[in-house]
């Protein structure tokens, strides 16, 4: 006769509560329970809006290896966070005054409402410098090559 167990694992998503069930060898599986009194639906939205800037880069040009998916992922990304609800900006391949200059609009435009709601999504290259992190636009130099000109180009993470 084979026991039965029960796991009391609980995770909390907006007003449902996932919980797994007895199990034994032949009986496994999991069980999404509406639990309205936990967690009560929202009626008004917590954001005013939602925006989210995805950013791909394959294509480098001073010394960085090329990548191969990093477009291909943001745009897979851009389309689910459309899906979502969310007004995307994306874009591919920018260099270094292109990158800055994005950063700059989406914060300053989209990030000036307080009750907006910002998703920022990168996928290329980044690079530490003692502990400092950086995003590397299409053109930057390597930064073993060029280290000042590497430093003006990229995006420090900081910023």
């Amino acid at each position: 006769m084979l026991a039965r167990t029960r796991v009391g694992l609980l995770l909390f998503l907006g007003s449902l509560t996932v919980v797994t069930l007895p199990v034994t060898a032949g009986d496994r599986g999991i069980a999404v329970v509406g639990r309205p009194h936990i967690a009560p639906p929202i009626t008004q939205p917590h954001y005013t809006s939602s925006h989210a800037l995805v950013i791909g880069i394959d294509k480098y040009s001073n010394g960085w290896p090329p990548l191969r998916n990093a477009v291909k992922d943001a745009e897979l990304i851009a389309a689910e966070m459309k899906q979502r609800g969310f007004k995307v900006t994306l874009r591919k391949n920018p260099k270094a005054k292109e990158l800055n200059q994005i950063f700059k609009q989406f914060y300053a435009t989209k990030g000036a409402d307080p009750m907006a709601r910002l998703f920022v999504w990168y996928a290329g290259h980044g690079h530490t410098i003692n502990g400092e992190g950086y995003l590397v636009p299409a053109d930057a130099p390597l930064p073993t090559a060029q280290p000042f000109g590497f430093k003006r180009q990229a995006l420090n993470m900081s910023s």
